[in-house]
């Protein structure tokens, strides 16, 4: 596997602090990392395509729905 010399620094830097053994430990570490982060976007992608087909079947908004966002805005400023 080739690293570039910044990450090779980072590496050799968190080895040498101790708290990782040896560079494989350090990668393991960061994979756990992208893998969590990435099962964080797919959760959230999810959530927002289930909103997006709410959104399409309930159907067009009747009435003027921006006259509605903006009477809540008042509303929710006098108080």
């Amino acid at each position: 596997m080739y690293l570039t010399e910044e990450l090779d620094r980072f590496v050799a830097k968190k080895t040498a602090s101790g708290r990782y053994e040896n560079a494989s430990e350090v990668l393991r570490a960061g994979l756990r990392v992208l893998e969590q982060q990435e099962r964080l976007y797919e959760a959230r992608l999810a959530r927002l395509r289930e909103a997006l087909e709410e959104g399409e079947r309930s159907g067009i908004a009747k009435g003027d729905p921006f006259a509605r966002v903006r009477g809540s805005l008042r509303s929710s400023r006098r108080r």
